[in-house]
């Protein structure tokens, strides 16, 4: 999911949400980490890469970060797996949505 999905659904423009502004709304997302996955895990930029502000989250999240960037890449997929997986568990499907690659 992208900021022009959520900016749209708060009646605003991507433009109108610096990237401070951005890390502050998905720390907050995360904090504290009621359902045990990485929720901000699920915004990606633009070629579905992570946002670039992915490892200072996770730094303020307390979670392993000054990763490079392949490597945020991976953790970045992991947490939405974890993420599909218990909405699935939640919703009593098998089927998780796939990311597109």
């Amino acid at each position: 999911m992208g900021w022009h999905i959520l900016a749209a659904a708060a009646g605003l423009k991507p433009a109108d949400l610096t990237d401070r502004a951005r890390e502050e709304i998905l720390v907050a997302v995360d904090s504290p980490p009621t359902y045990g996955v990485l929720l901000s895990s699920l915004v990606v930029a633009s070629e579905h890469t992570p946002v670039p502000y992915f490892d200072a989250i996770l730094k303020r999240l307390g979670r392993p970060h000054g990763l490079r960037p392949i490597e945020l890449g991976q953790l970045r997929k992991t947490e939405q797996a974890r993420a599909f997986a218990a909405y699935s568990a939640a919703a009593g499907t098998t089927d998780g949505p796939k990311e597109r690659t």
